[in-house]
């Protein structure tokens, strides 16, 4: 059984070789994934199995509400605190079934605390989102691709 950890800067290059094969459509460099995760390390989790091989991450970040930050911005920088944002999720499909992603939205919950979580589904996963109580709402998700919805978790 797959577990969540604390992500470290060790971390950075997994997320983003995972992330590549998960979503090559939407390519985000180690960079990008470091500024990410230099801004809100509370925030951004991997998951291990039994024998410590990572087998998922979760990068999220303080933004604004209706703006998700940008996809490889090697330059990100946090902005104001309306919202957490769940930038990135991924499982390897070997670790699928164990609910990492019910664990990973509580903890987000968590660190959100009274601030609403917010999300851009990619990939038809907005049926995924919505068991989670997420619900599309107006935002900017156009630079993620066609498909993609802007849905929000209020507290």
């Amino acid at each position: 059984m797959a577990a969540w950890r604390a992500m470290t800067a060790e971390d950075v290059a997994f997320v983003a070789e995972l992330g590549l094969a998960i979503y090559p459509h939407l390519p985000e460099s180690v960079g990008s994934f470091a500024a990410k995760f230099a801004a809100t390390p509370e925030a951004c989790r991997v998951a291990c199995d039994r024998d410590g091989s990572r087998v998922g991450y979760c990068v999220a970040l303080w933004a604004e509400l209706g703006r998700p930050p940008k996809l490889d911005d090697v330059a990100y920088a946090p902005c104001a605190r309306e919202c957490l944002h769940l930038h990135d999720l991924a499982v390897a499909p070997a670790a699928r079934g164990q609910g990492l992603v019910a664990q990973a939205v509580a903890h987000l919950r968590g660190v959100a605390g009274a601030l609403p979580l917010t999300l851009v589904a990619v990939n038809g996963s907005a049926p995924l989102w919505r068991r989670f109580g997420f619900s599309e709402v107006a935002g900017s998700a156009a630079s993620y691709g066609a498909d993609a919805l802007y849905m929000r978790r209020n507290p």
